[in-house]
């Protein structure tokens, strides 16, 4: 999904975009990740979750607390009980159209 909303943005936004994947979410690379997103001007976390209390919050705060002063975005589901029949869960997770429109809301 991350993939998809990524080449939209490139071909018909003309937005270059460089997608991180963490190969590891526990013990969580904070200090490998925080350092190399430090250098962009705005970080967008997607995860297919809830966006409150998840990888994409702590990666958030690891980087406000390193003194990161760029954009933070975390897309991801909302507070709603993520259903497991595919239909039902799709209407909540986050999915390339989403993710497309939150990032040009951001920018």
């Amino acid at each position: 999904v991350a993939e998809a909303a990524a080449k939209r943005l490139a071909d018909v936004e003309e937005l270059a975009v460089e997608i991180v994947v963490p190969a590891l979410l526990a013990p969580l690379p904070r200090g490998t990740l925080i350092g190399h997103l430090l250098t962009r001007k705005r970080v967008v976390m997607v995860e297919e979750s809830h966006r409150q209390y998840g990888v994409a919050a702590e990666m958030a705060a690891s980087l406000l607390e390193r003194g990161y002063r760029g954009k933070v975005l975390r897309i991801g589901a909302p507070p709603l009980p993520i259903a497991s029949a595919r239909s039902l869960e799709r209407q909540i997770l986050p999915d390339e159209t989403r993710i497309v429109e939150q990032i040009l809301d951001m920018i």
